[in-house]
């Protein structure tokens, strides 16, 4: 049973039974009539079934069936949904499928170790298309505490091998993505380093030569 509703055009309340009635819009397009659901009574008032429906008629002034608007967004939000790909997805999809690479069980553990440790807690959750630098940045420059011989401090200056051995393998799974549909191909590596990162980062490999030099010249340097 259709019930029609005034103060908007074509808005009725359809109702199914004694305990089910949902809003509907009556229109047409192209000399069609067309039939739009507006949701359940239960859930929304007469006002806001008249604004969902004002929202309709709007769109039908601009020559826009909102019916298939409505599909559209649908099928693209389903599409969206099929791409996603969380970062740690992403990791354990990239170590599975190069696992004709790894020279042992052991080296594929390893690779994905300092992945866990220090880039799952800030980036594991996120939508590898969303990745950006500064997702980077916080993941690298992230406190640390002291251990193992180690200072504290960020990540990045307490543990610049470990760190950059990290910053390349974030690099790599985000290449992949890209490869594989997840992430737009025409975006940045937010990882990479020529060219990003190296402008904001201190460099691993003259941090690393500064500390050699400095032992190998230190007064109590002995060969």
């Amino acid at each position: 049973m259709f019930l029609h509703r005034g103060g908007t055009r074509g808005l009725y309340l359809a109702i199914e039974s004694k305990t089910s009635a949902h809003w509907a819009l009556r229109f047409q397009v192209d000399h069609r009539a067309r039939l739009m659901g507006l949701g359940s009574a239960r859930e929304f008032s007469l006002k806001e079934a008249r604004e969902r429906a004002k929202v309709a008629r709007q769109q039908l002034a601009d020559g826009v069936d909102p019916l298939e608007a409505r599909r559209s967004d649908k099928a693209a939000r389903k599409a969206a949904a099929a791409t996603k790909l969380t970062f740690k997805e992403a990791c354990e999809k990239f170590i599975t499928q190069r696992d004709v690479e790894w020279s042992s069980p052991k080296h594929a553990a390893e690779y994905v170790s300092s992945l866990k440790r220090y880039a799952w807690p800030y980036l594991g959750n996120m939508d590898v298309a969303t990745i950006d630098v500064p997702h980077i940045l916080q993941t690298l420059e992230q406190k640390v505490p002291a251990e193992k011989g180690y200072p504290a401090g960020t990540f990045w200056t307490a543990r610049m091998v470990t760190a950059d051995r990290t910053r390349n393998r974030i690099e790599n799974v985000l290449s992949w993505c890209a490869a594989r549909g997840y992430r737009p191909k025409d975006l940045l590596n937010p990882a990479a380093w020529s060219g990003n990162l190296e402008h904001v980062l201190a460099s691993p490999s003259k941090a690393v030569r500064k500390r050699y030099l400095a032992k190998r010249f230190h007064p109590d340097y002995a060969p």
